[in-house]
């Protein structure tokens, strides 16, 4: 993780750090073109405390179903559907966070430009019990969507 490291959700750093990286990736962010899906994405969903549910990956192709959202917001299943795929990092912890359920996501962000972005999740156990992993996905572009979903419940595998 470039921006939210263990340290940074852990508040082990200064309150300067911690802001300085905050503002930094809202900067980051902020560079993309609007229309781009990565800054829709990225400003629309927030994946903190997700739940992973599922994930199809195919060559080139990686679909990932989360149950995002909090009671006010209200909570939703969010497919994100990643063109041009590759796990870097974290294939397993993926596995295992579909297995052992719930695993959430902590944190997540992106890095690259477009045609050559990374997003990277830090996994946790619930209420941020256990260190599960990170994952790292590269690719070319993304779509998503939402379908509210009827509470914080995943479904059956």
């Amino acid at each position: 993780m470039d921006y939210f490291t263990r340290a940074w959700a852990l508040g082990e750093l200064t309150d300067s750090e911690f802001d300085g990286a905050l503002a930094n990736y809202h900067d980051y962010i902020g560079s993309f073109d609007p229309n781009s899906s990565v800054r829709r994405f990225a400003t629309a969903i927030s994946l903190n405390d997700a739940w992973v549910d599922r994930f199809i990956f195919r060559p080139d192709q990686l679909s990932l179903t989360l149950l995002t959202g909090d009671i006010q917001r209200g909570y939703w299943s969010t497919e994100i559907n990643y063109v041009g795929a590759r796990i870097v990092l974290g294939e397993d912890a993926l596995k295992q966070a579909v297995q052992h359920r719930p695993t959430e996501i902590w944190y997540d962000e992106f890095s690259g430009r477009p045609a050559h972005m990374v997003h990277r999740f830090l996994l946790v156990g619930p209420h941020g019990t256990e260190d599960r992993g990170e994952v790292h996905i590269e690719f070319e572009d993304l779509n998503f969507s939402e379908t509210r979903a009827d509470g914080r419940m995943l479904p059956s595998l």
